[in-house]
């Protein structure tokens, strides 16, 4: 059997999908950032960065593609407000992509499982990089996040309920994802970008 190997058209589809990632999420950016961190906008985050996430998995299964998905999302958002601080926001895309990539690897036997895994280990890395951020440097909202102070137990279990909660939020939009990518995988655009 011959190998896949990466193609222009699979690059051009994994750049055109950070892009839109990017210009759907700009809004929610401005109504997040905007509004002292709106936690519809933080739900937003949430779901949609999964199924992003496992589309771009789905229709191009090649190792690097949500690495490169998340590059490109970090490029083309660089002269916009962010919710992370400058010098973490360039290197947590990408190292968020390496990661679920990774997941994606060793898990390709398993895809439904693989799809949960991934959207929820998504959703997971983005609320817990940005709520270790928050802690780290002192951000001013940061209060506004729950279990800042870490002073219990009961904060501590707190915590492991909301990152278990945002987990299957995570997860629940990876497996939509697959739903969707069963609806359009026969597709004529979807077999050219898989040739």
């Amino acid at each position: 059997m011959k190998k896949k190997n990466w193609t222009i058209t699979k690059l051009i589809a994994v750049g055109s999908l950070g892009v839109l990632q990017f210009v759907l999420t700009l809004p929610i950016r401005g109504l997040f950032i905007g509004s002292g961190n709106n936690p519809l906008g933080a739900i937003f985050y949430l779901v949609s960065g999964p199924i992003f996430t496992v589309i771009t998995l789905l229709l191009v299964k090649q190792f690097g593609s949500v690495t490169i998905k998340n590059l490109v999302v970090t490029l083309t958002s660089l002269p916009f407000p962010h919710v992370y601080p400058f010098p973490f926001y360039i290197f947590l895309g990408p190292a968020q992509g390496i990661i679920l990539d990774s997941l994606f690897y060793f898990l390709k036997q398993r895809r439904r499982l693989s799809f949960l895994l991934i959207g929820g280990v998504d959703s997971f890395i983005e609320a817990f990089s940005l709520y270790a951020i928050y802690i780290t440097i002192g951000y001013a909202h940061a209060e506004k996040l729950p279990g800042i102070l870490l002073e219990s137990i009961k904060m501590t279990g707190r915590l492991i309920l909301l990152f278990g909660l945002i987990f299957l939020i995570g997860a629940a939009s990876g497996y939509g994802a697959y739903l969707i990518y069963q609806k359009i995988k026969n597709t004529s655009v979807v077999r050219r970008i898989q040739q």
